[in-house]
């Protein structure tokens, strides 16, 4: 490697992430002829907030204002979560759900519960009530399911369930999820 080489070729493979800018260790880039001077790289990603974005958020505020069950369908990295996680910093009462493909109802009831600030115990039946109970005394909460389609697997119990649990509550729903969730 000649001497004119950047220094992330320099380092070799094990230090190569630490010598390029901004990689692991550091958190900025070095000017090469100006010591001291260095160029500070953004930690977020900026979001820009195209006609598609400002709608889906006005589909969100809908669903919380009219206390209605609605479903985002897109595919995997089309933003159907940066939205989600947009609204949720708008919106006080909107609690995020991550689901996964490992999750049995009362693993579900447990994050229902714990998102709404509700403390739910026994079977299934009685968490579900627990539940029920604990949303129609309160008017701001909004149960936002990300990745959805996770919970179709075995049965559609879990789906059922958040079914219910909006028919005896009129708490707002949305249910986003790639295509899968359709089908």
């Amino acid at each position: 490697i000649r001497e004119s080489e950047p220094e992330f070729l320099k380092a070799g493979a094990a230090g190569a992430l630490d010598a390029l800018p901004g990689g692991a260790g550091d958190e900025t880039e070095r000017t090469e002829g100006r010591p001291g001077q260095a160029r500070q790289y953004k930690r977020e990603i900026e979001i820009f907030k195209t006609r598609e974005f400002k709608q889906a958020l006005g589909w969100c505020d809908y669903i919380q204002s009219k206390r209605r069950m609605g479903v985002m369908i897109g595919y995997p990295g089309c933003g159907k979560t940066t939205i989600l996680r947009e609204y949720m910093k708008r919106s006080a009462g909107a609690k995020y759900i991550e689901c996964w493909p490992t999750m049995r109802v009362s693993d579900l009831l447990g994050q229902i519960a714990g998102a709404a600030g509700i403390t739910a115990s026994g079977s299934a039946y009685q968490r579900v009530q627990q539940i029920i109970q604990g949303l129609r005394n309160s008017d701001d909460v909004m149960l936002i399911f990300d990745e959805a389609e996770y919970l179709k697997k075995w049965d559609v119990t879990k789906l059922e369930l958040i079914r219910k649990i909006w028919d005896n509550t009129g708490a707002p729903v949305v249910l986003a999820g790639t295509p899968e969730l359709e089908a």
